[in-house]
């Protein structure tokens, strides 16, 4: 399974209520009850504070929190629109329905600040609505001043990326750092980002270091960073870790290194030692081409090698064949390039 932590995970993150906040069992059992009291006697806000009491304080039941929200915006009652609508985007008590979730977000009409913060984030990652980051930004903007201060860090990737608005990673910094310096893990990915384009890569490597074990593909970015740096020990460390969670990427770049070792022992003689590498390498590659998600092709090249000339496996030509035809159907450049030296050497 591949561990990483995208734009919809931070969204219900920002909405995680933990059990230190939610008091004592006895007194949100007493709250609910008084609720339950108050709907019973024609109060029609209390299905919204019942709802959210189920949504956020343990006990959650998010079937009733639902419920109480359907109840209570076909009464008309204020807010139920988002809350609905929160529920939609989420799958709490529903399946999830982002077109639904984007009608009830554009009923609440900007009285919540949430509201506001959802439909940028719909627009951004184009769920329910075609991609429009003008729209996106302009919604996070107006949730930012009416106090949706987590609006920053889309923001603050808005800024980074330029997309609608014009790409200042300056500016993009000062919205996401903050939020980095607290823990925010796609805060801080984002600020590593950021400094990785910006060619400083101590800063990156610090900033990657704290999501590496949250965000795989950081792994495979600070082995690339290492390897730069000629740190071949530490570059293998993070493609290894990478390639422990799976990430195709890692397991390319690891077995790539690996396969290089091989290399370089068989032409000293070390026949023993370099017939342990290919096995390693093989199996690497081999996993790598065949990811069911991101196959490498670059992996493919290095696998047609294995099975040409039996490094880690058994010489099988046609395996061979096989592996060289998909690194060309997926356009792997020095696939290419070996076949237009083929192709003139027989000429």
């Amino acid at each position: 399974m591949r561990r990483f932590i995208s734009l919809f995970a931070l969204l219900i993150t920002i909405h995680a209520v933990s059990l230190s906040q939610n008091g004592n069992f006895r007194e949100i059992i007493n709250k609910r009850m008084n609720l339950q009291s108050q709907i019973e006697n024609g109060n029609k806000n209390a299905l919204n504070a019942l709802g959210v009491s189920y949504l956020e304080q343990n006990p959650t039941d998010y079937d009733k929190a639902f419920k109480l929200f359907q109840r209570a915006y076909d009464l008309g009652v204020e807010n139920s629109a988002f809350n609905l609508g929160h529920c939609y985007y989420h799958g709490y008590g529903v399946n999830v329905d982002y077109t639904k979730a984007l009608k009830l977000f554009l009923e609440d009409n900007g009285k919540t600040s949430g509201a506001l913060y959802y439909l940028g984030a719909l627009y951004f990652n184009g769920n329910g609505v075609a991609v429009d980051y003008d729209k996106a930004v302009d919604y996070f903007q107006k949730a930012k001043e009416r106090g949706y201060t987590s609006s920053d860090i889309f923001l603050g990737i808005c800024y980074a990326e330029g997309k609608g608005v014009e790409k200042d990673e300056t500016r993009a910094l000062s919205l996401l750092l903050p939020f980095a310096y607290k823990k925010n893990s796609e805060a801080q990915y984002n600020v590593a980002k950021i400094y990785m384009n910006l060619g400083n890569d101590e800063k990156a490597l610090y900033w990657y270091g704290k999501v590496a074990t949250q965000y795989s593909t950081a792994s495979v970015i600070m082995g690339d960073i290492y390897k730069k740096e000629r740190n071949i020990v530490k570059a293998k460390d993070f493609y290894r870790q990478a390639s422990d969670y799976g990430v195709a990427m890692g397991e390319y770049k690891l077995g790539e290194i690996i396969y290089d070792e091989g290399v370089k022992l068989e032409s000293n003689g070390f026949d023993s030692d370099a017939r342990e590498k290919y096995t390693e390498a093989f199996q690497l590659l081999k996993d790598a081409s065949e990811d069911s998600e991101t196959p490498i092709p670059a992996a493919m090249r290095l696998l047609h090698a294995c099975y040409r000339y039996g490094r880690g496996t058994e010489e099988n030509v046609t395996l061979a064949e096989k592996w060289k035809s998909e690194a060309l159907k997926h356009k792997d450049k020095n696939t290419l390039e070996l076949l237009e030296m083929e192709i003139k050497r027989k000429k």
